[in-house]
C-alpha cells in the first residue's frame, strides 16, 4: 500500500512538471504575423516576377533564422499577371487578412496605380519593389512607398551616356502608350534636348501589340542614330527583331524593365549592343551585393533573382526593420514607415523621404554583350563604340 501511494504520488508529481514545462513552451512560442508579395509570378513577365518573390523570400527566412526578433515571420505570395484587374483582386485579399503586416507589390506600373487607393482604405504599406513610373509616389497615397529607382532618376542618366559617352545627336522614340513608356519618352527626351540632342521621332503602340513593322519604317524615314524604347521586355524583344529585319543597325537604348532573363531568351545574338538604364549597379558593386548572391545561390531557389532581386531583398529587408521598430502592427508601421531612417539593406544604409522613396538611389548603365548583361564602362562595347 505504501509502495503504491508513493508510486501514484511521484506519477502526479511528474504529470503536474509535464503540465508547468508545457506551459512554459506555449508561453514562449513565438507569435507569427505574414509579409506579402503581389506581383507578376504568372503571365509573360514571370521571370522577373518569380526572381524578386524569391529575394523577399529570402529577406524573411533569414530574418526568421536570426531568431532576435519578438515573433515569426511567414511569407506568403499572390499573382497579379501584369493586369491592374488581378492586381486588385490580390491586394484586397491579401488586405483581408489581418495577420498580413504589409506587402512588397507590383512589376507593372499601371498595376501599382490601380491598387494604390485600396491600401490606403485597408491601412497597409506597399514597399514597392518594381513598379518604376514618376506618378506612383506622387499621388497622396500614404500606403505607397518604394525602393526602386523611377524614371525621374533612370533617364537622365541614359540621356547622357547617349550623348556624352556614344556621342549620339539625333534619336527616335517608341513607347508603349501608357504611364510607363510616356514618362519613358518624357525624361530622356528632356535631358537629351537640354544637352543639345534631338528627338527625330516619338510615337507610340498599345500594349499587346506585336507587329511594329508600319511603326519602325515610320522610325527608319527619319534617319536616327539610335532607337530608344519605353516598354517591357516582351515588347522590347519584338521591336529590336523586327528593326533588324527591316535593315536598322542603329543602337537599341532602353530601360532595366528588359534587362531580363526573359529578353534574352528571346532575342539570342540580335540583341547584342542593347544599352540599358539598371535600376540599380551590379549586385556585386553593391555593399551586401556579394553576400546576396552567396546566399540566394545557398538557398536553392530554381530561378534566378533576376535583375529585380537587388530591389525585392532590399524591399523585405526594409519590412523586417520596420516591424521589428514599430512592432508587428500594420497600422503603426502603415502610420510611421516614412519617418524611417539608417536602415540596412543591401543598396547600403537607407532613409525613406517625404515621398516614400527609399533614399539614395543609385543608377547603373549595362549593355548585352554575346548573351550577357555587362557593365557597360566596361564592355567591348564601348571600347569598339568610342575607335
Amino acid at each position: 500500500m505504501f509502495i503504491t501511494s508513493r508510486r501514484l504520488f511521484g506519477a502526479a508529481a511528474m504529470m503536474a512538471a509535464i503540465g508547468v514545462l508545457s506551459n512554459v513552451l506555449v508561453a514562449q512560442e513565438k507569435p507569427t504575423y505574414k509579409i506579402g508579395y503581389v506581383g507578376p509570378i504568372t503571365g509573360p513577365n514571370t521571370s522577373v516576377g518569380v526572381g524578386t518573390m524569391n529575394s523577399i523570400d529570402l529577406a524573411i527566412r533569414q530574418a526568421n533564422a536570426r531568431g532576435d526578433l519578438p515573433f515569426k515571420l511567414e511569407f506568403i505570395s499572390e499573382t497579379d499577371d501584369s493586369k491592374p484587374a488581378a492586381g486588385v483582386a490580390a491586394i484586397q485579399k491579401i488586405c483581408s487578412d489581418k495577420s498580413v503586416l504589409a506587402v512588397s507589390a507590383h512589376w507593372n506600373s499601371p498595376v501599382a496605380m490601380a491598387t494604390g487607393p485600396y491600401l490606403d482604405s485597408c491601412g497597409m504599406l506597399n514597399l514597392i519593389s518594381g513598379a518604376a513610373a514618376n506618378g506612383i509616389t506622387k499621388q497622396g497615397w500614404k500606403g505607397v512607398g518604394r525602393v526602386n529607382s523611377p524614371f525621374r532618376y533612370v533617364f537622365p542618366e541614359l540621356a547622357k551616356v547617349a550623348y556624352a559617352d556614344l556621342g549620339l545627336r539625333k534619336i527616335a522614340i517608341v513607347h508603349s502608350l501608357d504611364d510607363y513608356g510616356n514618362e519613358t519618352a518624357k525624361e530622356f527626351s528632356e535631358e537629351f534636348t537640354k544637352l543639345g540632342g534631338q528627338i527625330v521621332f516619338r510615337d507610340g503602340y498599345n500594349v499587346g501589340d506585336r507587329d511594329f513593322t508600319s511603326l519602325l519604317t515610320k522610325v527608319r524615314s527619319s534617319r536616327p542614330e539610335a532607337v530608344l524604347h519605353g516598354g517591357v521586355s516582351t515588347e522590347a524583344a519584338l521591336i529590336v527583331r523586327q528593326m533588324r529585319q527591316l535593315g536598322m543597325k542603329q543602337p537599341y537604348l532602353g530601360h532595366s524593365g528588359f534587362q531580363t532573363v526573359a529578353y534574352v531568351q528571346a532575342v539570342g545574338e540580335i540583341g547584342d549592343g542593347t544599352l540599358v538604364a539598371s535600376l540599380a549597379p551590379f549586385p556585386e558593386d553593391l555593399p551586401g551585393g556579394k553576400q546576396f548572391l552567396l546566399d540566394y545561390k545557398a538557398a536553392g531557389f530554381k530561378d534566378p533573382p533576376d535583375v529585380y532581386g537587388v530591389f525585392g531583398y532590399a524591399a523585405g529587408q526594409t519590412l523586417v526593420e520596420l516591424a521589428r521598430r514599430f512592432g508587428p502592427d500594420r497600422a503603426a508601421i502603415f502610420q510611421n514607415y516614412r519617418t524611417a531612417s539608417d536602415i540596412k539593406t543591401i543598396i547600403g544604409s537607407q532613409s525613406f523621404d517625404a515621398d516614400g522613396e527609399l533614399q539614395p538611389k543609385k543608377i547603373g548603365i549595362s549593355v548585352l554583350e554575346k548573351g550577357e548583361w555587362k557593365k557597360f564602362d566596361a564592355s567591348d562595347y564601348k571600347k569598339n563604340f568610342m575607335k
